[in-house]
């Protein structure tokens, strides 16, 4: 799982992205909780937000969960 801390679908109401990234770490540990073989990790990312170049600076990071794991 990834996050920006600037994430929103409404940039009229500043709470939304506080609301986003809570959700994003109460689905985490919810996961992580869930069964001692999944692993999810979270990434944070201070001051992104939802866009593809966001996304791209973390794809590497991603890839490499999928193979190391």
């Amino acid at each position: 799982m990834d996050i920006g801390t600037n994430e929103t679908s409404d940039h009229a109401i500043s709470a939304f992205a506080s609301v986003y990234l809570d959700g994003a770490k109460r689905i985490h540990q919810l996961l992580e909780t869930k069964d001692d073989k999944l692993h999810c990790s979270l990434m944070i990312e201070e001051g992104a937000i939802h866009s593809e170049s966001a996304w791209a600076r973390r794809y590497p990071y991603m890839v490499r969960q999928f193979y190391t794991g």
